[in-house]
C-alpha cells in the first residue's frame, strides 16, 4: 500500500482498501476542510502524512514530524493511557481520547484525539488516522462552569431561607441545605420528586396548587403550611417565579422562608395587646363592681339591723348580683383566647356593653356621646372580638385627646338595608398623611416608645375582615380622626337551644352529690337542690368520695377547681365506682363543645335557681337518651 503527499503537507491522496467507520470520500472531505489537525500514522506508529494544522499545533513543520514516532507528540505522563486508547481503537475501529499533547518546545496542552483504524482490502491493519484538536480553552470554560456550579451550590447552601428549583413538570431538580434542614428530607429524597411534593399536607395540596395559579407565574409571595418528614407542620412564605435555563427549558424557582418564629412573636404580642386592652379597662371595671357591691352590702346590713324588709332587700341584692354576673361574663368573654364559633349577636348591644366597660378608663377630660338608631343591628359574629374591636377604637380615640381633652362621637346606623355602620370620631391630634396607609400594619404605632405594640389596629382590621366587613379612616392633623367600620347584617333568627326551654315540670327526686371546697357554695347548693325536691349530699373534701359507696347516686356535681385537685381528675378517679352523669361547676368562661371527657354538662358560676334546674334537666335527659 502506498501513500503520496504534497510538499506543502496540506493535501493527502491515500490509496485505501478500507477505513473502519469512515469511507474514503468522508475522510478525504474531513482532511481537506476540517480545521482540526489531521495526520496518518502507519501500523508501526510512525507519522507518514501530516497536515499543516496538525503540525502547527505541536510546534513542528509537517516534514519534521513525518518519519517520527507518534509517541513523540504525547506527553510522557499520558503514554500509557494513549496506548490503552490505541488498543481500544484496534478492537472497535475508532476511539475518542482526551490526552496531554507535547509540543516541540516541551510544553503541553489538553487535546482531544479521534483515532480511526485503517485497513487494506484484506482487512489487515495499515495504520490509523489521528484527528487532533486543542481543547485547552474548552476545558478552561468547562472548569470555570464547574467552579461556577460549585460556587453557586455553596452560595445557595449558605442561604438562611430554603431554595428549590422545579422543571416544567413540577419535578424538583435542585434544593439547598436550608430547605432540607427545614423539612427533614435529604436531597436524595427530594431530587426528582414530582407534584404533589412530599412536604405538602395531603388535605392542602389542591389549595396550594390553586393558590399559585397556572404558569407562567408572575413573581408572588404566598403563605402556606408545609409538613416536615416527622409529620409536624409549620407556616412558610413562598416566593415563586418562572425562569429558564441556558437551553431555554422552563424552570420554576421558589424561595421558602420559615415564619414560625415570626408568627409566634406576633401571637404573643397580640396577646399582650389584648391583655393591655383589658388592663386599660380595669379601672372602669373596678368602679362598676364597687357600685354593684354597695347595694349588696348595704342591703345585707339593713336586713341584719331589721331596718328593711327581706323581700325588698332581696330584690335589690339580686338585681345588683345579676349585673355583676353579666359584667364578669363579658370580661371573661373578652379575655378568652380560644377560637370561638360565630353566633347571632346585636352590634347595638355589643356597643352598649363596650362603652359601659371603657367609659371609666377614659381620660377625665374626654367625654363620650352615642348617636344613631339602626333599624337592625343583628349580625353573625364572635362577640368577644366585636367588643375588642370597639374597645380598641374607643381607647385609641381617648389616647388621641388625653393631652387637650375632647369628645368621642360614636354613631351606629344602616347605610344599606343589609349593612350596619359604626363610626368612631375624635377631635384629637389626628394622623399625618404619610402615616395613614401604615396604621393597620403590624407593629406600626404613632405612640411613644413603651406605650403601644402597634398591634391594636391590626387586630381591629383582622376582626373586621373575619366578619366580612371593611374599615376605613379619615384624618387631619390637629383636627381628629374618624374610623368607619361596615359589617354585613343577617336576617336569620337566633335559634333557641332546647336546654333554654327546659321545662319546669316536677322531676323525680334525685340522689345528688355536690363536691366543692367552698363552704358557702355547698350551703347554698344544698338549699337550692332541696328546694327543687332533690336529696343532696355535700362533700368539701373530694378524697372522701373515693371511699364512699356511689351506687345509689343519680348525679355528681363537682367544682372545676379545688384545693389540691380538680373536678375532672376526681371524675377519672371515680370511674370504677361511678358511671352516672356529671355536672361541672366553674367560674371560668369556656365553650360548651370543649367539655373534658367524662363531663356531661357545665354549670357556670354564679348561678340562679333556674340555671341549676336547667342544667340538671339537661344532663339527666341526655343520660336517659343514651341508656
Amino acid at each position: 500500500m502506498g501513500h503520496n503527499k504534497a510538499d506543502n503537507g496540506n493535501t493527502f491522496t491515500p490509496e485505501l482498501g478500507s477505513a473502519s467507520d469512515a469511507t474514503y470520500e468522508e475522510l478525504q472531505i474531513a482532511f481537506e476542510n476540517s480545521k482540526t489537525g489531521i495526520a496518518w500514522i502507519d501500523a508501526q506508529g510512525v507519522y507518514r502524512t501530516v497536515r499543516q494544522d496538525y503540525a502547527a499545533m505541536l510546534g513542528y513543520a509537517p516534514d519534521e514530524l513525518q518519519g517520527q514516532a507518534w509517541h513523540l507528540s504525547i506527553a510522557e505522563s499520558n503514554l500509557q493511557s494513549a496506548d490503552t486508547a490505541y488498543d481500544t481503537m484496534l478492537d472497535t475501529g475508532r476511539v475518542v481520547h482526551d490526552s496531554l499533547a507535547r509540543r516541540k518546545d516541551g510544553s503541553s496542552f489538553i487535546s482531544r484525539l479521534l483515532l480511526v483504524k485503517t485497513t487494506d482490502s484484506d482487512g489487515s491493519l495499515t495504520g490509523f488516522y489521528c484527528f487532533l484538536r486543542d481543547i485547552t480553552v474548552w476545558q478552561d470554560i468547562k472548569r470555570a462552569q464547574m467552579n461556577a456550579e460549585e460556587f453557586s451550590s455553596k452560595l445557595l447552601d449558605s442561604m438562611q431561607d430554603g431554595f428549590t428549583v422545579m422543571d416544567a413538570e413540577g419535578r424538583l431538580v435542585r434544593v439547598n441545605a436550608a430547605f432540607t434542614k427545614m423539612i427533614g428530607y435529604s436531597k436524595a429524597e427530594l431530587i426528582g420528586a414530582g407534584v404533589p411534593h412530599p412536604y405538602w399536607p395531603k388535605e392542602q395540596r389542591k389549595n396550594i396548587l390553586d393558590g399559585f395559579g397556572k404558569p407562567p407565574f408572575e413573581p408572588s409571595d404566598r403563605e402556606i403550611i408545609l409538613q416536615r418528614k416527622d409529620g409536624s407542620r409549620f407556616p412558610v412564605i413562598v416566593s415563586l417565579f418562572s425562569s429558564a435555563d441556558a437551553e431555554g427549558n422552563t424552570l420554576f424557582v421558589a424561595t421558602v422562608k420559615d415564619v414560625s418564629a415570626m408568627r409566634e412573636t406576633e401571637r404573643r404580642l397580640a396577646e399582650a395587646e389584648r391583655l393591655k386592652t383589658i388592663g386599660t379597662l380595669a379601672g372602669g371595671i373596678a368602679h362598676d363592681l364597687n357600685n354593684l357591691l354597695t347595694p349588696i352590702l348595704g342591703s345585707a346590713d339593713m336586713i341584719l339591723q331589721g331596718s328593711i324588709g327581706v323581700q325588698k332587700a332581696s330584690t335589690t341584692i339580686r338585681a345588683a348580683a345579676e349585673r355583676a354576673k353579666e359584667l364578669i361574663e363579658q370580661l371573661l368573654a373578652i379575655s378568652n383566647n380560644q377560637v370561638a364559633e360565630k353566633k347571632m349577636l346585636s352590634l347595638e348591644k355589643a356597643l352598649k356593653d363596650a362603652v359601659h366597660f371603657v367609659r371609666g378608663s377614659l381620660p377625665p377630660n374626654v367625654s363620650l356621646a352615642i348617636s344613631g338608631a339602626p333599624s337592625c343591628s343583628q349580625l353573625l359574629g364572635v362577640e368577644a372580638r366585636i367588643q375588642l374591636l370597639i374597645l380598641n377604637l374607643i381607647s385609641n380615640a381617648g389616647d388621641a385627646m388625653k393631652d387637650r381633652g375632647g369628645r368621642i362621637d360614636i354613631c351606629l346606623d344602616n347605610p344599606e338595608p343589609d349593612q350596619i355602620r359604626l363610626r368612631v370620631s375624635d377631635n384629637g391630634c389626628g394622623i399625618a398623611p404619610d402615616k395613614i396607609e401604615d396604621i393597620f400594619d403590624p407593629f406600626f404605632t404613632t405612640k411613644s416608645r413603651g406605650n403601644g405594640t402597634g398591634l391594636g389596629l391590626m387586630m381591629v382590621k383582622e376582626a373586621v375582615a373575619d366578619h366580612g366587613g371593611d374599615i376605613s379612616v379619615e384624618s387631619r392633623l390637629s383636627q381628629g380622626s374618624t374610623f368607619t367600620v361596615q359589617l354585613p347584617l343577617t336576617r336569620e333568627t337566633l335559634a333557641v337551644k332546647p336546654a333554654e326551654l327546659a321545662g319546669r315540670s316536677a322531676q323525680a327526686a334525685l340522689e345528688i352529690v355536690v363536691v366543692d371546697d367552698d363552704p358557702a357554695i355547698l350551703e347554698i347548693s344544698e338549699a337550692m337542690l332541696a328546694h327543687l325536691g332533690h336529696h343532696p349530699t355535700c362533700v368539701s373534701d373530694p378524697q372522701l368520695l373515693l371511699h364512699q359507696d356511689m351506687s345509689d347516686v343519680d348525679l355528681l356535681i363537682t367544682d372545676y377547681r379545688m384545693n389540691g385537685t380538680s373536678g375532672v381528675a376526681l371524675v377519672r378517679q371515680l370511674q370504677a365506682a361511678y358511671q352516672g352523669p356529671v355536672l361541672l361547676m366553674t367560674g371560668l368562661y369556656d365553650r360548651q363543645d370543649s367539655l373534658p371527657q367524662g363531663i356531661d354538662g357545665r354549670l357556670n358560676k354564679p348561678f340562679k335557681l333556674d340555671n341549676l334546674r336547667s342544667a340538671i334537666d339537661s344532663v339527666t335527659a341526655t343520660a336517659a337518651e343514651s341508656e
